[in-house]
């Protein structure tokens, strides 16, 4: 696990805490409504480099888009929910 992307959704201390413990790289969008100095070190270094550094953070996040778009071809062509008879298949 390198990195984890998610939408401002999941811009919450703990999630972001738990990512980093994992020594891996956060790339959480925030809401328009977070501020610095309430959440602690980790949100306001991530909330810093989203706000001050948006070039090179979208550059990575964007990849974020490709996924959704799979899933969301996947939900159109075979419903919500998949089935199979192993869990490998």
């Amino acid at each position: 696990l390198e990195e984890v992307m998610a939408d401002a959704a999941y811009s919450s201390r703990n999630n972001l805490e738990l990512i980093e413990g994992h020594n891996a790289k956060a790339l959480v969008a925030f809401k328009a409504s977070a501020v610095f100095g309430r959440n602690g070190k980790t949100w306001d270094r991530l909330l810093h480099f989203f706000k001050f550094n948006f070039d090179e953070f979208h550059e990575r996040y964007r990849f974020r888009s490709n996924a959704e778009t799979a899933f969301s071809s996947l939900k159109a062509n075979f419903g919500d929910t998949l089935r199979s008879r192993s869990g490998t298949g």
